[in-house]
């Protein structure tokens, strides 16, 4: 995600393409596709984890840091769980939807 040109607030963020991810890694398909296996395979055990605790939360934004390390080769670190509350970015209809879940979970 970036800032929108001279913000810093909630709701100025933009998600970059996959066309502007891909050239923050060079062009390296093979670096980009490296870090989306490794972020999908370390998010299963996150994921898993909150399901031992209860019911599941309404929404879940798992935040990552990536780096190109070389040919082919990237780097994932996983960053935090941001889940009721979270920053939603651009998804206009998210914070509604995450309410009325969440209202859901508690009502019913």
């Amino acid at each position: 995600w970036e800032n929108a040109e001279n913000a810093d607030a909630p709701q100025t963020f933009i998600k970059a393409t996959a066309q502007a991810a891909l050239a923050s890694f060079g062009g390296d398909e093979l670096a980009m596709a490296s870090a989306h296996r490794q972020a999908t395979a370390a998010s299963q055990p996150l994921i898993a984890e909150l399901f031992k605790h209860g019911a599941p939360v309404p929404m879940i934004r798992m935040d990552w840091m990536v780096k190109r390390r070389g040919p082919g080769q990237a780097q994932v670190v996983f960053g935090e769980y941001c889940e009721m509350g979270a920053c939603c970015l651009k998804w206009q209809e998210g914070p509604p939807k995450i309410w009325r879940s969440a209202l859901d979970v508690v009502l019913y």
